[in-house]
């Protein structure tokens, strides 16, 4: 019997069935055997009905076969970064399995303790279905104990990474599909100030329906546009690094995603690193390779030493060929939107929102917006005879922005349109949609650009987070909360893991 994640929407497209491969087998059945009760490593805490005090009761995993290593790891980590650990554990309060995020060393030095503190900002206000998903803050119960930090994120199956060095087949509506959920998140982002810096496949978090989730916010930061933050260029993995930041141009904005989603489309298709580089020097060689050599004019607020090293190299033309190798499938049109993502001056790279509108996503939106989004709604199904059914004259969305309208198609003549639904030969089933108004949206909230101004030491981010969290629950009508459980069977295992020491890529190449 096969098992899948808690809290996931029923699978409703066909083409997009299956793609994710995940559950597990339970062992066959044997003589009963004694099992044990282990507690959870989270357990809840709920209010008393005093001010100050709190109930806490331990949360306990399902029993299991002590001779049964692999059913066992019900809790268990699922991935070491740079500055976090990921686990999967049970939520005490609905037994559902979430991501529990711990950042160790959160306030070690004001640069990381910055960046967590503007990340919990972030997360706490985006809500959108291509954006992870913060479901809580583990409690800490005293200030004197606030050194780590904790998360609970929504558990998603899988991410890009893991699918495109996978076996399994992904045709070019998997990529449509994945672009303008990344696009739609984006664009979401940008209208909030955001620029995430880290946009790569492994960020890219997917779940058995195809959903994606933009996730990781460890290096996003608030945009610059008058270019007085001394901005770092040791953001985005080296392989999806725009040529501004490996040439150390002291201003970059939304562009540096935009060129991150364009190596990340490019990798969809041809299910390889569009830029293989093994230092920073030769990912820019292989960039002018294909974008061909660039201007005196495209090279603003960049290095003067990486603009004599570029401009001093042997004239090159856009080599468009290159994205036409990808895949046997790629046509103009996609050649098309790939390219004006991967534009080497960033003032010409397409934006999120101008992107959307592109053809090459229409039929993503549609499929999205019929099968896959929380923003629309299926009305009650009706049934009719195929002799006298006739379909609306409303018409599906079929371009961003402001939009309503009730589509009405039978599953039979319109498979690709519609939920599924069971036909027969005397009458087929009507599935009414009821589409958004806006189903590309803006982020409501404008959050400050000098969200984390003020901030210059430790002590600071430290109480500025604390009095953020303490605002967060008071806010939140829930009043049972999670805390770390001491006496969990993998507590000591969850604590000891650290992260990642290794870089994934070289630093950027420093110019003198």
């Amino acid at each position: 019997m096969s098992t899948t994640l808690f809290g996931h929407r029923p699978s409703s497209h066909g083409p997009f069935r299956n793609l994710v491969q995940v559950g597990y087998s339970s062992s066959r059945s044997s003589p009963q055997v004694e099992t044990q009760r282990e507690e959870a490593l989270l357990s809840i805490s709920t209010y008393a009905g005093i001010p100050g005090f709190f109930y806490t009761k331990p949360f306990f995993l399902p029993p299991r076969n002590p001779n049964d290593g692999t059913h066992g790891a019900v809790e268990k980590g699922l991935g070491y970064g740079a500055f976090g650990v990921v686990w999967s554990v049970i939520d005490p309060r609905d037994g559902q399995k979430v991501a529990l995020k711990r950042i160790p060393r959160a306030f070690h030095n004001p640069i990381t303790a910055k960046r967590v503190y503007r990340e919990f900002k972030m997360l706490s206000c985006l809500k959108h279905d291509n954006i992870v998903n913060l479901i809580d803050v583990v409690k800490t119960e005293r200030y004197a104990n606030f050194d780590e930090v904790y998360f609970l994120f929504e558990l998603m199956q899988t991410d890009l990474h893991k699918i495109i060095v996978s076996p399994q087949p992904l045709s070019l509506d998997h990529v449509k599909i994945f672009v303008y959920q990344i696009l739609r998140g984006l664009k979401y982002l940008h209208s909030a100030r955001i620029v995430h810096r880290d946009i790569k496949p492994g960020n890219m978090l997917v779940n058995s329906n195809c959903l994606l989730k933009i996730c990781d916010f460890g290096l996003a930061r608030m945009d610059d546009p008058y270019g007085e933050a001394v901005l770092t260029q040791e953001v985005v993995t080296q392989y999806y690094r725009s040529p501004e930041l490996l040439m150390e141009a002291t201003r970059y904005s939304y562009a540096v995603d935009i060129w991150s989603v364009g190596c990340t489309f490019a990798e969809l298709l041809g299910r390889r690193i569009l830029f293989p580089a093994r230092s920073p020097l030769e990912q820019l060689e292989l960039i002018i390779n294909l974008t061909g050599s660039p201007s005196p004019s495209d090279l603003e607020h960049c290095h003067p030493d990486a603009c004599a090293f570029v401009l001093s190299a042997r004239p090159r033309h856009a080599n468009a060929s290159m994205l036409h190798a990808l895949a046997p499938d790629v046509d103009e049109m996609t050649v098309h939107l790939l390219s004006s993502m991967l534009k080497f001056n960033p003032h010409k790279r397409i934006s999120a929102t101008e992107a959307l509108k592109h053809p090459f996503l229409e039929e993503a939106r549609l499929r999205y917006h019929s099968c896959m989004c929380s923003c629309c709604h299926v009305e009650s199904p009706s049934t009719s005879s195929c002799a006298s059914s006739t379909p609306s004259t409303d018409s599906a969305p079929s371009t961003p922005g402001k939009f309503s309208s009730r589509y009405e198609t039978k599953t039979a003549a319109n498979a690709h349109l519609s939920s599924s639904c069971s036909t027969s030969s005397s009458s087929s089933t009507v599935v009414r949609r009821r589409y958004c108004c806006d189903l590309d949206p803006v982020c409501p909230i404008l959050l400050p650009l000098n969200l984390d101004a003020g901030l210059r030491h430790v002590s600071d981010a430290k109480s500025a987070l604390w009095q953020c969290i303490c605002e967060y629950f008071h806010q939140d009508d829930r009043t049972a909360r999670v805390l770390l459980n001491r006496n969990a069977v993998n507590f000591a295992n969850f604590i000891n893991s650290s992260v990642a020491q290794a870089k994934e890529v070289p630093a950027s190449h420093r110019w003198h």
